[in-house]
């Protein structure tokens, strides 16, 4: 079920702190991200579920040094001055549209395109194909995710990183009530932080940064699934193998034959199930026959303001008046095992703010 926005976008001027030698913090955009659905059958149904209710964004600078702007819809070049509230707004208004649950799987592809890199947009894939992998999954549609182009101009040579004053973390307050109107557990609607990802690329198909800021497991972009929650593992009758869904690294050995003759019960996710008897799969123990997302966690692209240095590797290198290019994005990797029924109508608060270390 799609909701308008409750509250209108804001754009609120960030107060003037006090200056540090070394470092600055650029802009930062807050949003809350509320989740709901009409009707649930399993992680999969999320795709149809998911919709942003609330959306604050909040973009300004508190140190001359460094300017955030957008593009210039009259010219196609950047800017960095006269920005209305309505442009900070344009396309992070998501009211006519679902937050689904996708996937940075395949990004190699649009990575290596030929699209020259100032132009790439982040593309995100469906998180499998019905029945054996054929290649490349579907990309989804941009209405899927926040996705927003900025740029960052600086007065001096600077590290781009994160303020570790950055977050990520569930609405406790919303998520409480939203457990006592449907009858659900805050602690799992809480879990919603672990599903979660924020991608950066600064026009360098090298460095395509994904952040996991719920510091969840390595996600494996595939293996077996039960998509129709009959309890065992999908597929196919004609040959009697198991389905192998996502992005694989090659062939699969199809190396074992399922034991079970009774399903798995009361599962509420298709990523648990029991491999039926005498149907061939493989080493599911073993999930590196399947490519592995490439991600950060949040604290190893942040730095502490007052302590003015760290080991970190910065999201890029800003050259003094060079502008640099940041597409943001936002979206659910459905390859997260944690991405599954229970984290529905969760909520979210996300605050990304842009920092800068002079000492390069």
């Amino acid at each position: 079920m799609k909701k308008p926005l409750k509250n209108s976008n804001k754009l609120h001027s960030m107060s003037k702190g006090k200056r540090r030698a070394l470092l600055i913090t650029a802009g930062a955009f807050l949003f809350s991200i509320s989740c709901s659905v009409t009707a649930t059958l399993a992680y999969y149904t999320i795709n149809t579920a998911f919709s942003v209710e609330h959306l604050n964004i909040n973009i300004g600078s508190i140190d001359a040094n460094l300017y955030l702007g957008i593009r210039d819809k009259a010219t196609g070049l950047p800017k960095f001055d006269d920005i209305t509230e309505e442009e900070w707004k344009e396309g992070l208004d998501l009211s006519h549209n679902a937050l689904e649950q996708v996937s940075a799987m395949y990004s190699e592809s649009w990575l290596n395109d030929s699209t020259p890199a100032d132009q790439k947009m982040p593309k995100f894939c469906s998180p499998y194909n019905f029945g054996v992998n054929k290649g490349q999954t579907p990309v989804a549609s941009g209405d899927g995710y926040v996705q927003k182009e900025y740029f960052l101009r600086s007065t001096q040579d600077c590290s781009l990183y994160l303020s570790d004053k950055s977050f990520f973390v569930p609405n406790e307050e919303k998520n409480k009530v939203t457990a006592a109107t449907y009858g659900l557990s805050v602690d799992e609607l809480n879990e919603v932080v672990n599903s979660i990802r924020m991608s950066l690329y600064v026009d360098d198909p090298t460095n395509y940064v994904i952040i996991n800021p719920g510091n969840s497991n390595v996600t494996y972009f595939g293996g077996p699934l039960d998509l129709n929650l009959d309890g065992f593992y999908d597929y196919d009758p004609e040959t009697n193998e198991e389905y192998i869904y996502g992005q694989p690294k090659g062939a699969v050995p199809y190396d074992r034959i399922g034991q079970s003759i009774t399903p798995y019960e009361n599962s509420t996710s298709t990523f648990i199930a029991n491999h039926k008897a005498g149907v061939k799969g493989w080493d599911t123990s073993n999930p590196n026959y399947f490519k592995q997302e490439n991600s950060r966690k949040l604290n190893e692209v942040t730095i502490n303001e007052d302590e003015g240095d760290t080991t970190n590797t910065p999201i890029c290198i800003l050259r003094k008046d060079q502008v640099q290019r940041v597409v943001i994005s936002i979206y659910l990797e459905g390859w997260d095992t944690h991405t599954i029924d229970s984290i529905q109508r969760a909520s979210l608060d996300v605050s990304v703010l842009f920092t800068a270390l002079y000492n390069i």
